[in-house]
């Protein structure tokens, strides 16, 4: 691969976990050896989303396993540095975790496809068909 570690948007996670690819993605991280990042405050954001009843529809496990995945699959780190590039603020966390931990982004949001083009923050964003398509899926 060529980065070796990721941010994943919730909407990725919640993917992920919809279309029962956990166990994929674990065997995924053995063999390809690449790391997951996240924060606290990306974890209360998959908590609070995960609460709506569209998505909590898409879950078939409580909330509580879900959450506890992405514990057990990430490396948690809490940036002190906060960018404000993102217009949508509350996923500005994808930005500084990326920065912090210099992993790639994995996001179908458009509107950090900006961050394509700065120059600094030096952020690479992919999306989850290019995330999937790393890991041979």
């Amino acid at each position: 691969m060529e980065n070796d570690s990721f941010v994943l948007d919730i909407h990725i996670w919640i993917s992920i976990f919809h279309n029962n690819y956990s166990e994929r993605l674990i065997d995924a991280l053995i063999e390809k050896q690449f790391t997951l990042y996240a924060s606290t405050e990306l974890q209360k954001e998959f908590l609070h989303v995960a609460h709506y009843p569209e998505i909590k529809k898409l879950l078939p496990e409580k909330i509580s396993f879900y959450s506890n995945l992405i514990e057990q699959l990430s490396i948690f780190i809490e940036p002190e540095k906060r960018f404000a590039l993102v217009a949508d603020y509350k996923d500005n966390y994808l930005v500084d975790c990326a920065m912090l931990s210099k992993a790639t982004i994995v996001s179908n949001d458009k509107h950090l496809k900006f961050l394509k083009k700065l120059k600094h923050p030096s952020v690479k964003v992919i999306s989850q068909k290019d995330f999937y398509s790393a890991l041979g899926w």
